[in-house]
């Protein structure tokens, strides 16, 4: 079984990351984006009001074909990184299990 790409609750971590710059690259609003991501419609206007946490949105970035500094800029680098490698582990500690989800 793979880590959930994007674990529903709390990060525990206060850097967040606005929905609004990948949201740009995508056509077809929120349910575009829901089905690209694996969750429901909710879940996104949630991350539209809260953000997004270092893990998810390198995994959104990579589902959008790119690379989180290529959609957040240099926010991506120079936010405050738990491990310091550019995305959070996954709870299996494999960041592959991350990129392995969005194949």
């Amino acid at each position: 079984m793979r880590a959930d790409p994007f674990p529903k609750g709390h990060a525990t971590q206060t850097e967040r990351f606005p929905l609004g710059p990948a949201e740009s690259l995508l056509r077809g609003g929120t349910a575009a984006l829901a089905l690209l991501c694996g969750v429901n419609r909710r879940q996104v206007e949630r991350w539209r009001h809260q953000g997004l946490t270092v893990a998810q949105a390198d995994h959104l970035a990579i589902l959008l074909g790119r690379h989180p500094s290529a959609v957040w800029g240099d926010a991506w680098w120079t936010t405050d990184l738990p491990d310091g490698d550019g995305a959070d582990p996954s709870p299996s500690g494999h960041t592959t299990d991350l990129i392995g989800a969005a194949a």
